[in-house]
């Protein structure tokens, strides 16, 4: 199967900086794809969205494992290595990974958001109930 794909990234409004991120691992029969969005408080909120969609994507099989929350930990560890001194909540950012082979898919989520999926003729919504930050 040929896979395509697009992505865009954009500072929110009233920003000046962009804290979004994309990592894409594709090859002519899986696709995985990590999105993060940082958290418009933190103050390094674009450092840990690029780090985690970094490691998730590099990390991804993980998710087919019996123990995908050790890629919970992995996140959690690299986002601590990389606050060192700082609060760990100037790195606050939401995840999105989806992991798509022949055998089935994958999906995680940590916070807000979520994903649209196609099955047939129906689309199905996997992720937090739409609300404020919706």
């Amino acid at each position: 199967m040929a896979w395509s794909y697009a992505f865009s990234t954009q500072a929110g409004t009233g920003k000046n900086l962009c804290q979004d991120a994309v990592a894409i691992q594709c090859d002519h029969e899986s696709l995985a794809i990590a999105i993060s969005d940082g958290a418009g408080s933190a103050t390094y909120s674009n450092s840990a969205a690029s780090l985690v969609t970094k490691l998730a994507i590099e990390r991804q099989g993980l998710l087919w494992s019996d123990d995908w929350q050790l890629l919970l930990g992995i996140l959690q560890e690299g986002l601590k290595e990389s606050a060192s001194s700082q609060p760990i909540e100037d790195y606050s950012c939401t995840l999105v990974v989806a992991s798509i082979t022949p055998d089935g898919w994958r999906f995680l989520q940590v916070g807000d958001g979520g994903a649209v999926v196609l099955h047939g003729d129906s689309l199905s919504w996997l992720g937090t109930d739409p609300g404020e930050y919706m």
